[in-house]
């Protein structure tokens, strides 16, 4: 579940000096912590001036009087022009409240477009349904839409024009569009389309199912060397892509690190990026988020103060650092501490938590003088990334639990039982296992709107799957010095007969396997039933009155799980690990503290 984020004091959130007033997310998705919000010292001088002249009006009146001015006005108003010779071309979005509502769902949810035609002939009208909020920033929300003409999910980042009275703030939001719609790469969220109304302006992006990196730190603490290698390949290619056209991001972090279905890496968020004439070419604007921010950007000596493509190298070796131990290297109690840190450079491994190729490849990139830092070639040859196994995919669950390894037999490096039907649905969807790791830039292209994949899921994925379901029914056996095992038939006694109706003479013997298990599990229970057993009458009734989750809800975003029983009770399972249950009729209620190890 997505969370609201709470603003942090200014201090605490990212800093552009030059162009703050328009420094917005574009999918912040969950809670942020406040050393990885925006910051715009001109954004209190910019809220206050808009809104001495809409302050007594609400936002329904002020909506009802947009709407009736803007019949009048739509025709005779053609484009928008800005400082640098046009903002954006105007495509004209009649107010949501001027619907006629023809379902049920509220006016305020429906975002209508007129979108010039081709020819300039006329308008034809696209409407949006508004879903839920996806984030915040200080300049834009961001909401999840449906597109009423296609049914495909988007995720709108949506700026008030209120934000945009400065020409300066104009000139911001036109560069991030500029920047972003020709970032067209397997790795970077995929910019769709841009309109504008009286009131606001919309930039349709790709919807990355899985949050971002933030929040999956937040719920396992730290990662995995193998997942910190398989996400910093991809953020290497993107960069790559970025420094090839001439653009430095300047925001890189892990809440700017989004995750698609397939648990790729999607980087968003190009308010803070521009594009260099050369790569000679350096910038002396400070901008950046302060955990992140490379010691060249905030230099005391304004003579020194200008950085390049650099000081996206330094971010990832941060990203990085965070992503095997949980928490920003440079990380203080308040930002000039912080400031402070990264401009002496003090950072510190915690002993046996990373490794020596690791720290090395981290160290490579945070170094204080930027000539120092690796190219991004030289990162890909690292022995981090280049003389380890990379797996070739992961499954969702790795958003909320650390995975288990293995190799399959291409001997490439995979996840052991996904711990959910989705993630057996995903790694059976993916391609097969290669004999090398293909690079993700390498890739086709994926849009936001998934297709499901039509190929036939690879013979491995299917025998880790029977082999789970075969050992739960094996771990259902009953431990008692008085059951018995049903005397070995002959399919277990000895190897299967191929089959012609099986694909595979494996998934034969699997199957034949979990059927003997079967056997094994019923005649045991129908034993103890019988009172043939010393099983205990409680674990007997636990048993007999076993209950199960008809409905749940996932709030661990933030709480834990929700859940229904199918007997009418209800609970939480916290984060913590702890328990509530509240029964059916109301008048029980048990609390189970967390298990001691």
């Amino acid at each position: 579940m997505a969370t609201r984020s709470s603003r942090a004091p200014l201090g605490q959130r990212s800093t552009n000096i030059q162009n703050g007033s328009a420094s917005t997310k574009s999918s912040l998705l969950g809670k942020k912590d406040s050393s990885s919000k925006s910051i715009a010292f001109e954004r209190k001088a910019s809220d206050n001036s808009n809104n001495k002249g809409i302050s007594s009006m609400s936002s329904n009146t002020l909506r009802r009087a947009l709407s009736a001015s803007s019949a009048n006005s739509e025709a005779s108003s053609n484009a928008e022009t800005g400082a640098s010779g046009g903002f954006v071309k105007k495509q004209y979005v009649s107010s949501s409240s001027t619907l006629t509502n023809k379902t049920n769902t509220p006016p305020d949810s429906i975002i209508t477009e007129h979108r010039k035609r081709p020819n300039g002939d006329g308008y034809t009208v696209h409407q949006y349904m508004r879903g839920k909020l996806l984030g915040k920033g200080g300049f834009a929300k961001v909401y999840q839409v449906t597109s009423l003409d296609t049914n495909k999910i988007y995720a709108a980042k949506i700026v008030p024009k209120a934000n945009l009275v400065k020409n300066r703030a104009r000139q911001k939001l036109q560069t991030e569009i500029k920047i972003h719609r020709t970032m067209k790469h397997v790795n970077v969220c995929e910019y769709k389309h841009f309109f504008e109304d009286k009131t606001n302006c919309y930039i349709l992006l790709e919807i990355c199912h899985n949050q971002s990196c933030n929040e999956m730190i937040k719920r396992r603490k730290s990662l995995t060397e193998e997942e910190t290698r398989f996400f910093m390949l991809q953020i290497i290619d993107a960069v790559s892509f970025m420094h090839d056209s001439n653009v430095i991001h300047r925001d890189l972090k892990l809440g700017n690190l989004f995750l698609s279905k397939t648990m790729n890496i999607k980087v968003g968020d190009f308010g803070l990026a521009v594009r260099v004439d050369s790569s000679d070419e350096k910038r002396k604007t400070i901008c950046g988020t302060p955990n992140y921010i490379a010691p060249e950007v905030i230099n005391g000596n304004k003579e020194k103060r200008e950085h390049s493509f650099e000081v996206d190298i330094w971010s990832m070796g941060v990203i990085c650092f965070t992503m095997l131990v949980g928490k920003p290297p440079y990380e203080s109690k308040d930002v000039k501490s912080t400031y402070r840190r990264i401009l002496n450079n003090e950072y510190s491994f915690p002993k046996g938590k990373v490794s020596s190729d690791a720290r090395a490849f981290i160290s490579s990139m945070l170094q204080s003088d930027p000539s120092l830092r690796p190219s991004l070639t030289e990162l890909r040859q690292h022995a981090f990334i280049s003389h380890n196994q990379i797996p070739g995919s992961l499954p969702s669950s790795c958003t909320y639990s650390a995975p288990s390894w293995s190799t399959d037999e291409f001997g490439e490096l995979q996840v052991v039982n996904p711990t959910s039907a989705l993630d057996i649905n995903i790694s059976n969807s993916a391609p097969a296992p290669q004999a090398k790791p293909a690079s993700s830039a390498s890739s086709k292209f994926a849009i936001y709107d998934e297709v499901q994949s039509t190929s036939k899921p690879a013979v491995s994925n299917d025998d880790r799957v029977i082999t789970k379901l075969s050992g739960c029914v094996a771990s259902c056996r009953i431990d008692d010095d008085e059951v018995r095992e049903p005397p070995p038939s002959s399919a277990t006694s000895q190897d299967p007969k191929p089959s012609p109706a099986a694909a595979n003479s494996d998934e034969v013997s699997e199957l034949e396997r979990m059927h003997s298990n079967l056997d094994v599990c019923l005649a045991n229970f129908e034993r103890i039933q019988n009172g043939g057993g010393k099983m205990e009458a409680r674990a007997i009734a636990m048993v007999e009155e076993s209950k199960w989750v008809s409905r749940f809800v996932d709030y661990t975003s933030k709480y834990g799980l929700g859940f229904l029983l199918n007997d009418g009770s209800s609970g939480v399972y916290f984060n913590d690990s702890t328990k509530a249950v509240l029964s059916a009729s109301s008048d029980s209620f048990v609390y189970i503290e967390r298990r001691k190890s």
